[in-house]
């Protein structure tokens, strides 16, 4: 298992760039990417992101799938 961590500094207050963060959608066009948080598939990010949630991240459009073995995967930890 991979593992990464990092701090950034950013000119907003932490509510906003959380807030901002949170504006997930399932895909990404953009980045060619699906998100599938802790309560499923298709689920709007805004109501599940917070501490503790868990979230799978893969190249593509899954489309009701779920994401492949060796996703990249990870758990928001503040």
């Amino acid at each position: 298992m991979t593992t990464a961590s990092g701090t950034r500094e950013v000119p907003f207050a932490r509510e906003s760039v959380w807030r901002a963060l949170t504006a997930l959608t399932p895909y990404c066009p953009v980045c060619d990417v699906s998100y599938v948080f802790s309560d499923g598939p298709g689920t709007e990010a805004d109501a599940v992101m917070g501490k503790g949630t868990r979230f799978v991240c893969a190249q593509g459009r899954l489309d009701g799938m779920p994401p492949p073995q060796g996703a990249v995967s990870g758990e928001v930890v503040e």
